[in-house]
């Protein structure tokens, strides 16, 4: 099956919106937003990964990556669970930031 970037895929298909992105790629997330970064910032939905460093950093990217490029797109991070420390592995919810 080909793989195709969520930007190209929402072009194609005319996507008139996107409120969730959730996506479990073991560590590839780098090179998922950068596929989806048009898409991202264009409808801003909430994103829901999985960040764990091990993983991440086996697949040439690292936590700080991840924050640093969802942040370039106006997206703040929350941990799903209140036990879950800030930048401790674990599900993350990045939520688009109000403008301005």
């Amino acid at each position: 099956m080909p793989v195709v970037a969520l930007d190209a895929l929402a072009e194609t298909l005319g996507l008139p919106r996107l409120d969730v992105l959730k996506s479990d790629v073991e560590g590839h997330e780098a090179p998922v937003l950068a596929g989806a970064a048009g898409t991202l910032a264009r409808f801003r939905p909430a994103v829901h990964l999985e960040v764990a460093r091990d993983r991440l950093l086996r697949a040439g990217s690292s936590p700080e990556a991840i924050w640093a490029m969802l942040s370039e797109l106006g997206h703040a991070a929350q941990a799903m669970s209140e036990s879950l420390p800030e930048g401790a592995d674990g599900d993350r919810l990045f939520q688009a930031r109000a403008p301005g």
